[in-house]
């Protein structure tokens, strides 16, 4: 039986705000998306498979282990009813996409690479810092003499061709230091898609790009940075961890998590977007915010968290550490749980990758769909169960 329109809206309500595997109640969900929702449409979602059903008075709900899974199908099913498929995928990622990350997020990261913008050209593909308010070019151009930067550039998507680029490279006003009346703007000649010829030519004049790219290009994106071999600091959803463009990426130390992995952030969200009211009235700056779980930095630059060693503690034993049915690897459900002792494969949770030193493990691959290909064996199973994403690794015997 398929999901009424409430159980809809409440599936929708449970992606935005609970998809993190955190216990809710029907008064929670309420709350936090200023919709009512009762407790027997939550009784309704459970029974199609989304959430588990925990008990208690009131009685609390959470995700199931493949929600992320279950939610994209959920969405290319909803994709085919009624509209013109690319239509309401359009409109979906339109607001899907607008996330407006908050200056202080973006400082608190980019600052611990500091040394490595000196003399480099930085490039924002997706900023609008004129009609939008970009922070990531504000935190930019006021901090472009204490990174010692070359140069840095913003262009922006326009569906309706409107885009522009502009850029600050010296101090065109002469009053010794840089800010906005620096910038040199000029119109592009498309829409400022970042996949454009025009701005594939900013690309590669370009040392090292950051950005929140939107989540639903988010694989093309990677791509488009990593075919012209250019440095990057980007936001992006913990999940895409297992994408299959990606995931080669960070097998091969050709990228990796950032200082902040795997965080509910507050962004300031597009219009149409299930905001939180309580939050938006505590900025009250005219704009309305949401948070987002599960988000993550991904990188190329140096850090230094990748040089520590995870500390191990735990010893292997046959019965804490089953053998999957489908692959000749140990199961462990938790990165605290690795055990010291073993030096065969094991499965571990996606989020090792943020404890992930390259001389102490080597990654062999990930169990996370029935897709199987050169690195991904297909989801784990144990005794009959299926287990959540699995990132296959062994130790290095110098540790």
């Amino acid at each position: 039986m398929a999901l009424t329109e409430k159980g809809v809206l409440a599936l929708k309500a449970i992606n935005t705000y609970f998809n993190d595997g955190s216990a809710f109640s029907a008064k929670d969900l309420s709350d936090k998306s200023n919709i009512k929702i009762a407790a027997a449409t939550l009784n309704s979602v459970a029974k199609q498979g989304y959430l588990e059903k925990l008990g208690g008075s009131p009685i609390e709900y959470k995700v199931v282990d493949m929600f992320s899974e279950l939610m994209e199908h959920f969405d290319n099913e909803e994709s085919h009813k009624g509209r013109d498929k690319s239509q309401l995928q359009n409109a979906k990622n339109k607001k899907n996409d607008e996330f407006y990350t908050r200056y202080e997020d973006i400082e608190a990261e980019v600052m611990k690479y500091r040394k490595q913008f000196k003399n480099k050209i930085v490039y924002l593909p997706c900023d609008d810092p004129v009609d939008k308010k970009s922070e990531f070019w504000s935190f930019f151009v006021n901090n472009f003499d204490a990174f010692g930067l070359q140069k840095l550039i913003a262009t922006h998507y326009d569906e309706n061709g409107k885009a522009y680029k502009i850029w600050i490279d010296s101090d065109t006003t002469g009053d010794g230091y840089i800010d906005d009346s620096d910038a040199m703007q000029e119109d592009l000649e498309g829409n400022g898609d970042f996949r454009s010829e025009e701005c594939t030519a900013i690309l590669n004049e370009s040392d090292i790009v950051v950005t929140n790219p939107p989540f639903s290009l988010f694989r093309e994106f990677v791509t488009w940075i990593v075919t012209a071999n250019k440095q990057f600091l980007i936001i992006g959803n913990q999940n895409a961890i297992t994408y299959k463009e990606f995931f080669p990426l960070l097998k091969e130390n050709k990228a990796w998590l950032g200082y902040s992995s795997n965080k509910t952030l507050t962004f300031r969200v597009g219009e149409g977007y299930t905001y939180d009211e309580k939050l938006s009235d505590m900025f009250n700056d005219g704009f309305h915010y949401g948070k987002v779980p599960a988000i993550s930095w991904f990188t190329n630059l140096k850090t230094t968290k990748r040089a520590e060693p995870l500390i191990l503690t735990s010893s292997y034993n046959a019965i804490e550490y089953p053998k999957y049915d489908n692959y000749d690897a140990i199961n462990v459900d938790r990165v605290t749980n690795i055990p010291k002792d073993y030096y065969g494969i094991m499965g571990v949770p996606i989020t090792f990758l943020d404890k992930y030193c390259p001389e102490q493990f080597e990654i062999i691959g990930e169990m996370v769909s029935t897709q199987i290909d050169d690195f991904n064996y297909g989801y784990p199973y144990v005794n009959g169960k299926r287990k959540y994403a699995r990132i296959l690794i062994r130790r290095k015997i110098l540790f």
